[in-house]
Protein backbone atom coordinates (compact mmCIF):
# COMPACT_ATOMS: atom_id res chain seq x y z
CA UNK A 1 0.00 0.00 0.00
CA UNK A 2 3.00 2.07 0.89
CA UNK A 3 4.31 1.36 -2.83
CA UNK A 4 1.26 2.43 -4.40
CA UNK A 5 0.79 5.60 -2.18
CA UNK A 6 4.43 6.86 -3.09
CA UNK A 7 3.74 6.35 -7.19
CA UNK A 8 0.52 7.96 -6.79
CA UNK A 9 2.68 10.99 -4.90
CA UNK A 10 5.28 10.70 -7.79
CA UNK A 11 2.62 10.76 -10.45
CA UNK A 12 1.03 13.98 -8.89
CA UNK A 13 4.10 15.50 -8.68
CA UNK A 14 5.15 14.90 -12.09
CA UNK A 15 1.81 15.77 -13.89
CA UNK A 16 2.02 18.87 -12.12
CA UNK A 17 5.40 19.89 -12.87
CA UNK A 18 5.74 19.51 -16.14
CA UNK A 19 2.04 20.63 -16.82
CA UNK A 20 2.98 24.08 -15.67
CA UNK A 21 6.05 23.83 -17.26
CA UNK A 22 4.31 23.23 -21.10
CA UNK A 23 2.21 26.30 -21.00
CA UNK A 24 3.16 28.83 -23.26
CA UNK A 25 3.80 32.32 -22.05
CA UNK A 26 3.39 34.57 -25.26
CA UNK A 27 5.89 37.24 -23.06
CA UNK A 28 7.57 38.20 -26.21
CA UNK A 29 4.17 40.08 -27.26
CA UNK A 30 3.76 42.10 -24.04
CA UNK A 31 4.27 45.62 -23.40
CA UNK A 32 3.94 48.22 -20.76
CA UNK A 33 1.90 50.72 -21.63
CA UNK A 34 2.59 54.71 -20.30
CA UNK A 35 -0.05 57.24 -21.07
CA UNK A 36 1.18 60.89 -20.54
CA UNK A 37 -1.73 63.65 -20.48
CA UNK A 38 -0.13 67.19 -20.54
CA UNK A 39 -2.73 69.93 -19.04
CA UNK A 40 -2.36 73.50 -20.46
CA UNK A 41 -4.54 75.94 -18.77
CA UNK A 42 -4.72 80.03 -18.96
CA UNK A 43 -5.84 82.63 -16.93
CA UNK A 44 -5.62 85.73 -18.56
CA UNK A 45 -2.32 85.97 -18.78
CA UNK A 46 -0.74 82.94 -16.91
CA UNK A 47 -0.83 79.48 -17.90
CA UNK A 48 0.29 76.32 -16.07
CA UNK A 49 1.14 73.00 -17.78
CA UNK A 50 0.94 69.84 -16.05
CA UNK A 51 1.69 66.76 -17.16
CA UNK A 52 0.49 63.20 -15.33
CA UNK A 53 1.59 59.44 -16.01
CA UNK A 54 -1.05 56.24 -15.87
CA UNK A 55 0.41 52.95 -16.90
CA UNK A 56 -1.64 49.57 -18.45
CA UNK A 57 -0.83 46.65 -20.30
CA UNK A 58 -0.99 45.91 -23.60
CA UNK A 59 -0.30 43.00 -26.43
CA UNK A 60 1.04 43.03 -29.90
CA UNK A 61 -1.16 41.58 -32.18
CA UNK A 62 0.32 42.14 -35.85
CA UNK A 63 3.64 42.95 -36.76
CA UNK A 64 4.42 44.19 -39.96
CA UNK A 65 5.03 47.56 -42.08
CA UNK A 66 4.04 48.59 -38.82
CA UNK A 67 3.16 47.02 -34.96
CA UNK A 68 -0.36 47.21 -33.72
CA UNK A 69 -1.25 46.46 -30.13
CA UNK A 70 -4.37 45.85 -28.36
CA UNK A 71 -5.40 47.49 -24.98
CA UNK A 72 -8.29 48.83 -23.21
CA UNK A 73 -10.02 51.54 -24.76
CA UNK A 74 -10.07 53.63 -21.88
CA UNK A 75 -6.30 53.93 -22.41
CA UNK A 76 -6.62 55.74 -25.88
CA UNK A 77 -9.55 57.58 -24.68
CA UNK A 78 -8.72 61.58 -24.32
CA UNK A 79 -12.32 61.75 -23.72
CA UNK A 80 -11.95 59.93 -20.65
CA UNK A 81 -8.79 61.25 -19.90
CA UNK A 82 -10.64 64.61 -19.59
CA UNK A 83 -13.85 63.40 -17.44
CA UNK A 84 -10.76 61.62 -14.94
CA UNK A 85 -8.60 65.18 -15.16
CA UNK A 86 -11.68 67.44 -14.89
CA UNK A 87 -10.45 69.53 -17.66
CA UNK A 88 -11.24 69.94 -21.64
CA UNK A 89 -7.36 71.09 -22.04
CA UNK A 90 -5.78 67.83 -22.27
CA UNK A 91 -3.21 66.47 -24.64
CA UNK A 92 -2.23 62.67 -24.59
CA UNK A 93 0.58 61.06 -25.67
CA UNK A 94 1.34 57.18 -25.68
CA UNK A 95 4.87 54.93 -24.99
CA UNK A 96 5.35 51.18 -25.19
CA UNK A 97 7.82 49.40 -23.78
CA UNK A 98 8.80 45.84 -24.87
CA UNK A 99 10.69 42.59 -23.47
CA UNK A 100 13.75 44.51 -23.08
CA UNK A 101 13.07 47.44 -21.32
CA UNK A 102 13.08 49.85 -24.65
CA UNK A 103 10.49 52.39 -24.88
CA UNK A 104 8.46 53.64 -28.63
CA UNK A 105 5.95 56.35 -29.31
CA UNK A 106 2.53 55.13 -29.97
CA UNK A 107 -0.38 56.28 -31.53
CA UNK A 108 -4.08 55.75 -31.21
CA UNK A 109 -5.02 53.99 -34.73
CA UNK A 110 -8.21 52.97 -33.83
CA UNK A 111 -10.91 53.21 -31.29
CA UNK A 112 -14.10 51.06 -30.01
CA UNK A 113 -15.08 53.10 -27.12
CA UNK A 114 -18.50 50.39 -26.75
CA UNK A 115 -16.48 47.98 -26.11
CA UNK A 116 -14.01 49.38 -24.47
CA UNK A 117 -11.32 48.73 -26.93
CA UNK A 118 -7.93 50.04 -28.45
CA UNK A 119 -5.39 49.75 -31.09
CA UNK A 120 -2.07 51.07 -30.79
CA UNK A 121 0.41 51.74 -33.81
CA UNK A 122 4.07 51.94 -33.34
CA UNK A 123 7.22 51.37 -35.77
CA UNK A 124 7.81 47.54 -36.70
CA UNK A 125 9.41 46.33 -33.79
CA UNK A 126 9.94 42.60 -35.41
CA UNK A 127 8.49 40.90 -31.90
CA UNK A 128 6.21 38.10 -31.79
CA UNK A 129 2.79 38.93 -31.75
CA UNK A 130 -0.30 36.84 -29.82
CA UNK A 131 -2.66 34.93 -31.96
CA UNK A 132 -6.20 35.42 -31.14
CA UNK A 133 -7.71 31.83 -30.85
CA UNK A 134 -10.46 30.68 -32.69
CA UNK A 135 -12.85 30.33 -31.02
CA UNK A 136 -13.49 31.82 -26.91
CA UNK A 137 -13.33 30.28 -23.73
CA UNK A 138 -14.82 27.58 -22.50
CA UNK A 139 -16.78 27.72 -19.06
CA UNK A 140 -14.22 26.50 -16.37
CA UNK A 141 -10.98 26.85 -18.58
CA UNK A 142 -8.04 27.66 -16.59
CA UNK A 143 -6.42 30.38 -18.41
CA UNK A 144 -3.64 32.86 -17.80
CA UNK A 145 -2.66 36.39 -17.70
CA UNK A 146 0.61 39.04 -18.37
CA UNK A 147 -0.19 42.21 -16.66
CA UNK A 148 1.15 45.40 -15.29
CA UNK A 149 -0.79 45.79 -11.90
CA UNK A 150 -0.17 48.57 -10.57
CA UNK A 151 2.37 49.89 -13.22
CA UNK A 152 4.64 46.63 -11.92
CA UNK A 153 6.79 45.43 -14.74
CA UNK A 154 10.29 45.29 -16.00
CA UNK A 155 12.41 43.80 -18.42
CA UNK A 156 13.37 41.31 -16.41
CA UNK A 157 9.58 40.61 -14.75
CA UNK A 158 5.88 40.95 -15.77
CA UNK A 159 3.75 39.05 -13.63
CA UNK A 160 1.87 36.09 -14.74
CA UNK A 161 -1.30 35.49 -13.27
CA UNK A 162 -3.71 32.85 -13.53
CA UNK A 163 -7.96 32.09 -13.18
CA UNK A 164 -10.48 30.49 -15.14
CA UNK A 165 -12.99 31.60 -17.60
CA UNK A 166 -17.12 32.15 -15.33
CA UNK A 167 -19.04 33.03 -17.89
CA UNK A 168 -20.46 36.53 -19.43
CA UNK A 169 -23.37 39.03 -18.87
CA UNK A 170 -24.46 41.72 -21.19
CA UNK A 171 -21.23 43.73 -21.38
CA UNK A 172 -18.48 41.44 -20.51
CA UNK A 173 -16.96 37.99 -20.03
CA UNK A 174 -16.02 37.19 -16.30
CA UNK A 175 -12.34 35.96 -15.31
CA UNK A 176 -11.33 35.04 -11.66
CA UNK A 177 -8.03 36.54 -12.34
CA UNK A 178 -6.90 39.46 -9.91
CA UNK A 179 -6.50 42.82 -11.64
CA UNK A 180 -6.03 46.36 -10.56
CA UNK A 181 -4.97 49.73 -12.75
CA UNK A 182 -2.21 48.77 -15.11
CA UNK A 183 -3.92 45.75 -15.39
CA UNK A 184 -6.40 47.25 -17.98
CA UNK A 185 -5.57 46.27 -21.86
CA UNK A 186 -3.36 42.86 -20.24
CA UNK A 187 -3.85 39.77 -22.98
CA UNK A 188 -6.35 36.43 -21.47
CA UNK A 189 -4.74 33.69 -22.80
CA UNK A 190 -4.71 29.86 -22.56
CA UNK A 191 -1.95 27.29 -22.55
CA UNK A 192 -0.79 27.23 -25.77
CA UNK A 193 -0.40 31.08 -25.32
CA UNK A 194 -3.14 31.81 -27.33
CA UNK A 195 -5.51 34.74 -26.27
CA UNK A 196 -8.78 34.66 -25.46
CA UNK A 197 -9.81 37.83 -23.60
CA UNK A 198 -8.29 41.30 -22.16
CA UNK A 199 -8.57 42.45 -18.96
CA UNK A 200 -10.47 46.09 -18.98
CA UNK A 201 -11.97 46.10 -15.40
CA UNK A 202 -12.11 44.55 -11.88
CA UNK A 203 -14.72 44.50 -9.65
CA UNK A 204 -14.47 47.00 -6.81
CA UNK A 205 -15.54 44.98 -4.55
CA UNK A 206 -13.29 41.93 -5.11
CA UNK A 207 -10.93 42.31 -7.25
CA UNK A 208 -10.53 38.19 -7.60
CA UNK A 209 -13.30 39.27 -10.35
CA UNK A 210 -12.04 40.98 -13.63
CA UNK A 211 -13.96 41.64 -17.12
CA UNK A 212 -12.74 41.55 -20.49
CA UNK A 213 -14.80 42.64 -23.96
CA UNK A 214 -16.69 39.97 -25.50
CA UNK A 215 -14.33 37.73 -27.89
CA UNK A 216 -16.20 38.71 -30.80
CA UNK A 217 -15.83 42.10 -30.13
CA UNK A 218 -12.04 41.65 -30.15
CA UNK A 219 -12.34 39.51 -33.43
CA UNK A 220 -14.35 41.53 -35.06
CA UNK A 221 -11.62 45.12 -33.92
CA UNK A 222 -8.81 42.43 -35.51
CA UNK A 223 -10.25 41.90 -38.75
CA UNK A 224 -9.21 45.71 -39.59
CA UNK A 225 -5.91 44.93 -39.21
CA UNK A 226 -5.44 41.38 -40.50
Amino acid sequence: MRYICTAILVIFLTFNLFGCASVQIPRQSFVRIVAEFTVNECVQDHCLTNTTKSFASGAIVASRTKTYILTAGHVCDIEYAKLQLKTEHVVGDYWIQDQFGISFHAKVYKLDQENDLCLLVTQRLGHMPIDLRSTGPEYGEKLYNLAAPAGLASKTYVPLLEGRYSGFNQYAMVFTIPAIGGSSGSPIFDRNGRMVGMIMSVNRKFPMISYSPHYHAIKDLLKGIK
